[in-house]
């Protein structure tokens, strides 16, 4: 009988598999798979705001490049005009010149100056008056704004040109980073996904090793109880085995 126990015990052990996972380990797992979730939010989060960011820079880039085109506009437009004012005020200047030498040498208002046929044909008294000295006095301070115009054109230029290109090396900082952050997200996703696979699979383990640990504790219980009849029948056994000795 007692064999009998021992074969019950074995049957038991048969019964039950070796343990797959605890549950200390099912709990780490599931806060490792939390704190990558949260990670991952976090470079949600940020991966926004650089896009954002990003965006912004972009449009500024935009704004900044249309700015120094019209500047280069305005400033070749400013040359065109700068140039033809300086032709044109050196013929004053040397019209000027040569009315002025003529009214030193002749009294007469009326007479046009000599050899101007071929540039301006016959002047009248209006001509010769200080209106030439006036325009071309009045031509001189053109000039002079619009070379100073010019200047602040090149200044603006040269100052859109520094903006555009510190923008342009923050636009490709922000790039790069945006690019190994992007990696960053990736390996946290696969981790995720591996994550989400391993806590599926240990969920699977652990409700086989429930439904396992079940069966084998109804099957102890049974094996018990078994066990606890065969040794009281054992000890009747026993007992009627020594009273026939005695008889």
């Amino acid at each position: 009988m007692e064999n009998d126990v021992i074969y019950s015990n074995s049957v038991i052990d048969a019964e039950i598999p070796a343990c797959i996972i605890t549950p200390a380990q099912y709990e780490a797992q599931q806060k490792h798979l939390a704190e990558t979730l949260e990670k991952l939010r976090r470079y949600e989060e940020v991966t926004s705001e650089i896009e954002e960011e990003f965006t912004e820079m972009q449009n500024s880039l935009t704004r900044e490049r249309m700015m120094s085109s019209k500047a280069m506009s305005i400033a070749t437009k400013v040359y065109q005009q700068n140039k033809a004012l300086k032709t044109r005020t050196s013929r004053l200047s040397q019209r000027s010149s040569r009315h002025q030498k003529w009214a030193e040498q002749s009294s007469i208002d009326t007479l046009a100056v000599p050899g101007e046929t071929d540039d301006i044909g016959h002047l009248n008294d209006e001509n010769l008056t200080a209106d030439i000295i006036s325009n071309e006095i009045e031509a001189l301070k053109t000039e002079q704004s619009i070379e100073l115009e010019l200047q602040d054109a090149r200044n603006e230029i040269s100052t859109l040109q520094f903006k555009c290109k510190d923008i342009s090396d923050k636009l490709d900082s922000v790039l790069k980073e945006n690019e190994e952050l992007n990696e960053t997200i990736r390996m946290h996703q696969e981790a995720e996904t591996t994550a989400a696979d391993e806590i599926e699979t240990l969920t699977e383990k652990l409700d086989v090793e429930s439904h396992v640990r079940k069966r084998a504790e109804t099957l102890a219980a049974k094996m018990y109880g078994e066990n606890k009849s065969w040794k009281k029948q054992s000890i009747m056994r026993k007992k009627s085995g020594e009273g026939d000795d005695n008889s």
